[in-house]
């Protein structure tokens, strides 16, 4: 799909789409979900101050979360008007926001952490991210990598946002990002299981809970979702590498 489908996404959103991204995580569904990753994320990383680069920050919501937490947060995102819309939004929070293709970012070594949250899987080439990433932190700055994982390239979400959007779903599970990371020249590689994962979800969804609801219930077919999420973590689990 094309890079300008990504640039021109909050411009062609509906007011309703709008209002939605600028509450987020508070108006999603999955909210749970998305605290549960951002602690995660927080307990990952060195604690603040520090200086952190949060690509594809979209609406903000996760740099001002950042900043919140005590880090000097950039957000950066290569659409324009969801750069506007995070400025209006969480300005006051003392994170800043900046425009920026995050395959070809200008930063040399001005980092101490950098968090990709829900945003590698839309790279056309996700190498270059990596490797921009790579450069962007000081020597022993520390990135984390948390993504959808294996089969979202085939959800019906991701087959929704490419018929409406053209935006790119790419598949991005820790399985094809730790060699990215080994290729840009991050020394310590780890993978951790995703922490929503850990929780059993009341309804659930993804393929296998679609193909085991009918024959076995809801809640059995949740469970063992979370169990699957839980030992295969190369599929759906979190990246943390230091430079």
């Amino acid at each position: 799909m094309s890079k300008q489908a990504e640039i021109d996404y909050f411009e062609n959103m509906t007011e309703e789409a709008r209002r939605f991204a600028q509450n987020k995580p508070f108006s999603a569904e999955q909210r749970g979900a998305y605290l549960i990753d951002i602690g995660q994320i927080m307990g990952l990383i060195p604690p603040p101050p520090g200086r952190l680069v949060d690509l594809g920050c979209g609406s903000g919501w996760t740099t001002a979360m950042f900043s919140k937490s005590g880090y000097q947060a950039l957000g950066i995102d290569i659409a324009p008007a969801g750069i506007d819309l995070a400025r209006r939004t969480f300005g006051e929070t003392g994170a800043d926001f900046e425009v920026h293709d995050f395959e070809n970012m200008p930063f040399n070594e001005a980092f101490d952490v950098a968090v990709l949250y829900d945003c590698l899987h839309h790279a056309g080439h996700p190498q270059a991210v990596i490797q921009a990433t790579y450069r962007a932190l000081r020597p022993g700055g520390e990135v984390v990598v948390v993504e959808p994982g294996r089969g979202h390239h085939d959800s019906p979400a991701s087959q929704w946002a490419r018929e409406t959007h053209g935006t790119t779903e790419n598949d991005m599970s820790p399985a094809l990002v730790i060699p990215l990371l080994r290729l840009a020249g991050f020394s310590s590689i780890r993978t951790f299981p995703r922490a929503q994962f850990q929780v059993a979800e009341k309804e659930g969804t993804g393929g296998i809970i679609r193909f085991l609801r009918p024959l076995i219930g809801s809640a059995p077919a949740s469970f063992i979702k979370t169990i699957k999420n839980s030992l295969f973590i190369r599929n759906n689990g979190v990246v943390w590498a230091k430079k």
